[in-house]
């Protein structure tokens, strides 16, 4: 109703304005409804044209309040400068001080963070009138944000019992009960009243629909939640905070019953074709369709991360020994693990020029095993930065330790199955045992070099990602065997090459 009555006022003071252009006091009252609707660069200008045509301690006041609201509302410190200062000439230039003077004052004291002279001067309105809420939600603000939550909430308490349906008191007492206190099932109420209250809060403060999104959520109403924030998408769509809790609330929905498995399906898929490098929701999808036992659908969404970083072509993932959720964890770095590909390609291994290519003997011919261990090497890469970016203590040598076995393994396992691809080079029965022997012996040496050199490469570029220091890298390595990754690659790269051609007994 206060907004209807504003924009009327406006239209009328515009109508009168036409015929008497220079009219302070009809600029004066337009200022005013311009800066209730927050249109503030108008009421600025309106404001401005009055002092130019006659100063008064009311147009004064009022443009102080236009500079602090635009200040707090494009975040520049200087328009909150100029407001206060306006605010303390008035305050020693009037003989009568009224209850908005300090009011205001506290207002742009709290902008600038000035939290305990904000609460002094919200103090000083209240002794001249303490029957304004809106003083008092101010004041539990102030104290909100100096951690004063029981006088925070006794100042909600009085503006609410002098305003009950006050919706900055709601929402600000609720996200207060919900965030400081733990009670996100007594903020619900409060900010269902100030969205329904009739006060169009929506539009001038939308964030109310993530806020009450939010509470329903925590407090266990999921389905409830997600009914408001799809009403806050309805007038807000494409919102990016409101379309992240959605998804939040949809991921837990899904881990109570099926009922939501669709709309999960449908509104995560719709978000990877705007965001295709969005990987949590890309994670939520997967762990759905595995859920769903949709494996090829599953695996297809991993795969899909390697075209999306330009490395190609590929070996699915789902031909490797790894966990589909292992995997899932470890592309969230798959960027990163690109970026490290490109200074570090397979490829390397096959060149027999290089200095660490110490082998007697010449690489083998690279069949598909380049491209499988392109992709099966980036599941112990992202699981190695997974686990140090979760580390608190990275330098320590226990870190250090754990991180070396996530990638020991990792590589273990990556490199002996990429090197079922050179089965084919494995010479039959017919050609003799001998021949037999001494290739497969070959190739288990040369993935046994492999999974060596990966392994020190890995580990030199994940700790420089870290800054971790060389004393300390060198301290773990110390006392870590490193040698036996050889060994165990060669056993294991045995067992799978032999899987494929059956030439040897196990």
């Amino acid at each position: 109703m206060a907004a209807k009555a504003d924009r009327a006022a406006m239209v009328e003071l515009k109508a009168f304005l036409t015929n008497q252009p220079e009219s302070g006091i009809a600029r004066q009252e337009l200022a005013w409804p311009h800066y209730c609707l927050n249109h503030l660069d108008e009421a600025l200008t309106d404001i401005n044209r009055v002092l130019k045509l006659k100063d008064t301690p009311q147009s004064r006041s009022v443009r102080a309040c236009i500079l602090v609201e635009k200040g707090i509302e494009q975040k520049n410190g200087k328009s909150v400068i100029e407001g206060l200062k306006l605010f303390e000439e008035l305050l020693s230039s009037l003989r009568v001080h009224p209850w908005h003077i300090f009011y205001n004052l506290g207002n742009a004291l709290g902008a600038l963070g000035r939290h305990q002279e904000a609460i002094a001067r919200y103090k000083q309105a209240i002794t001249l009138d303490s029957r304004k809420p809106e003083i008092w939600k101010n004041l539990a603000s102030s104290y909100h944000l100096i951690g004063d939550h029981q006088a925070e909430m006794e100042s909600f308490d009085k503006a609410l019992e002098l305003d009950p349906v006050k919706p900055e008191a709601l929402v600000s007492k609720a996200i207060s009960l919900m965030v400081d206190f733990g009670k996100p099932q007594e903020a619900v109420p409060l900010l269902e009243i100030a969205l329904t209250g009739g006060s169009n809060l929506a539009l001038r403060w939308p964030r109310i629909w993530y806020w009450l999104g939010m509470a329903c959520q925590r407090s266990g109403s999921l389905k409830q939640g997600l009914a408001w924030v799809e009403q806050g998408l309805a007038h807000r769509p494409g919102n990016r905070a409101l379309e992240k809790l959605k998804s939040d609330i949809l991921a837990n929905l899904v881990m109570q019953s099926s009922e939501h498995v669709e709309e999960a399906r449908r509104c995560w898929r719709a978000e990877l074709t705007e965001q295709p490098f969005n990987y949590e929701v890309r994670s939520r999808l997967i762990r759905l369709e595995v859920m769903a036992k949709n494996d090829s659908a599953a695996w297809e969404l991993v795969d899909e991360c390697f075209r999306l970083v330009e490395i190609s072509p590929v070996t699915s993932l789902g031909t490797s020994r790894f966990e589909i959720l292992e995997c899932t964890r470890a592309l969230n770095f798959l960027p990163q693990y690109a970026a490290y590909r490109a200074s570090y390609p397979v490829s390397d291994y096959w060149n027999p020029n290089d200095p660490l290519y110490d082998l007697p003997f010449a690489p083998p011919v690279p069949c598909l095993s380049q491209e499988a261990l392109t992709t099966f090497l980036a599941v112990p890469f992202g699981l190695g930065l997974y686990q140090l970016e979760e580390d608190r203590k990275r330098d320590s040598k226990k870190s250090l330790t754990l991180l070396f076995d996530t990638l020991r393994k990792g590589i273990e396992d990556a490199v002996s199955e990429a090197g079922r691809t050179l089965a084919g080079l494995v010479p039959s029965k017919d050609c003799g045992s001998e021949a037999t022997a001494a290739k497969l012996a070959d190739l288990m040496i040369f993935l046994g070099l492999i999974s060596l050199r990966e392994f020190g490469r890995q580990r030199g570029w994940i700790a420089a990602q870290f800054r971790i220091k060389s004393a300390s890298m060198e301290g773990a390595m110390d006392s870590y065997n490193e040698s036996q990754i050889e060994k165990n690659v060669m056993s294991k790269a045995f067992t799978t090459i032999n899987e494929n051609l059956n030439i040897l007994p196990y």
